[in-house]
């Protein structure tokens, strides 16, 4: 006899099932009714087990064949966690990607676009975010911003609003940038200076309708002193968690 799993949040049965549209997260079978929420994991704590993350809606057939273990010797292979994982956010994806508008987002220092305006000077760095398609509907954005000293990871810079930090979400409405700004650390601005090589890297997260999360790949831009401006470099310095 298995043993009992904790179960999972209302709310979250509620996320899941949305964001796979009731199919199966295996074989992608449109499930209506007869669907269930499997944990991927099944060791651990009541609060690890029961998280969303930890979640997986499967139709009958599928639900009971991960369940069959393979006995010692026998043909097969038995579903691994990393693959559970790796197929259920392959589904998600398939069915939220729609909720996802295009946007655009930058690191620059000339202000609200427009270069008859004084540019900002370090450690003033604006950030530019905008929401394009006026045919989508509103979504939610988390921001993530690093400093890199030399390609030197300084980590998630310190924001006390949150704004830059992932802690706070930017309300994104149709067709609406927002010009945004922040202050870079001291010692950022003291290695400019110097004319040592300053990077900004930035991860960008939108949050669709339903709660979901897609997280962009994270950019990075270097800082050209000469021209106290920034270009683009398409890929990053750094390790992400």
């Amino acid at each position: 006899m298995r043993k009992r799993l904790p179960p999972f949040d209302e709310s979250d049965k509620i996320k899941v099932l949305l964001w796979s549209e009731r199919h199966c997260c295996l074989c992608d079978k449109q499930c209506d009714t007869n669907i269930e929420i499997h944990h991927i994991k099944q060791e651990g704590t009541d609060e690890e087990l029961s998280r969303i993350e930890n979640a997986i809606p499967l139709c009958y057939d599928c639900h009971g064949r991960i369940h069959s273990r393979n006995p010692k010797g026998a043909i097969g292979t038995a579903y691994r966690i990393n693959e559970l994982t790796a197929r259920r956010d392959q589904i998600y994806e398939k069915y939220t990607r729609r909720l996802v508008p295009i946007t655009h987002y930058e690191i620059t220092q000339i202000m609200r676009n427009n270069l008859s305006f004084p540019l900002r000077q370090l450690p003033d760095v604006g950030f530019n975010l905008q929401h394009i398609d006026p045919r989508f509907l509103p979504v939610k954005a988390k921001v993530e911003v690093k400093c890199l000293l030399d390609k030197e990871d300084q980590g998630i810079m310190p924001d006390p609003s949150g704004y830059y930090n992932g802690m706070t979400n930017w309300h994104l409405n149709p067709s609406f940038t927002i010009f945004g700004h922040f202050s870079v650390p001291e010692k950022c601005a003291a290695h400019v200076k110097s004319k040592k090589d300053f990077k900004i890297e930035v991860r960008v997260t939108i949050i669709d309708q339903y709660g979901k999360e897609h997280r962009h790949l994270p950019l990075c831009w270097t800082y050209d002193s000469n021209l106290n401006n920034w270009y683009i470099e398409p890929r990053s310095f750094t390790t992400w968690t």
